[in-house]
C-alpha cells in the first residue's frame, strides 16, 4: 500500500468518525432542547399556575433564547408581579434553560411555539400545556 493509499484509509475513518460525532451532537442538542423546554414549563406551571404561554426571544450575545416580555395567559394577557411572583426570579430560574434552545435546534423546540403578538416582533411564546402533554418526564 502507497504511503498517499494509507492516507486516504486514515482520512476515510477520520471521516467516518467525524460523521458519527455530528450526528450524536445532534441527537445530544434535540434532546437538550425538549428537556429544557421542560424545565422552563414546569417552572412557570410551578410559579404561575395561570400561565399558558412563556415569552422569549433571541439573544443580543448569541444565537439562543432568553426569557423576554414576560408570562402571559391563555388569552395573551400579561401577568404582572404581586408579592407572590417576580419576574426577575422566574427570568433567573429558567435562563439557563433557555441558552440550550438556540439555532441547532431550533426545528426540536419550534414546535412548541406560537406568536400571539399582535404586532410581528421577534419573540414567540412557548406553550406551557403543550409542552407539559406533549414531552414525559425523565425517569
Amino acid at each position: 500500500m502507497s504511503y498517499r493509499e494509507a492516507h486516504m484509509n486514515d482520512t476515510d475513518a477520520l471521516d467516518d468518525q467525524l460523521s458519527h460525532l455530528h450526528e450524536l451532537s445532534s441527537q445530544i442538542s434535540q434532546q437538550l432542547a425538549l428537556l429544557s423546554i421542560l424545565a422552563i414549563a414546569r417552572l412557570a406551571r410551578s410559579a404561575l399556575p395561570g400561565a399558558a404561554y412563556v415569552s422569549v426571544g433571541w439573544s443580543d450575545r448569541g444565537p439562543y433564547l432568553v426569557p423576554d416580555g414576560g408570562y402571559l395567559t391563555a388569552d395573551g394577557t400579561r401577568i404582572t408581579e404581586d408579592a407572590s411572583f417576580s419576574e426577575d426570579t422566574l427570568d433567573a430560574a429558567i435562563s439557563a434553560y433557555c441558552a440550550d434552545l438556540g439555532e441547532d435546534n431550533q426545528g426540536t423546540w419550534q414546535a412548541f411555539t406560537i406568536d400571539i403578538s399582535r404586532t410581528p416582533s421577534e419573540l414567540c411564546h412557548l406553550k406551557i400545556d403543550d409542552i407539559l402533554a406533549a414531552i414525559p418526564a425523565p425517569a
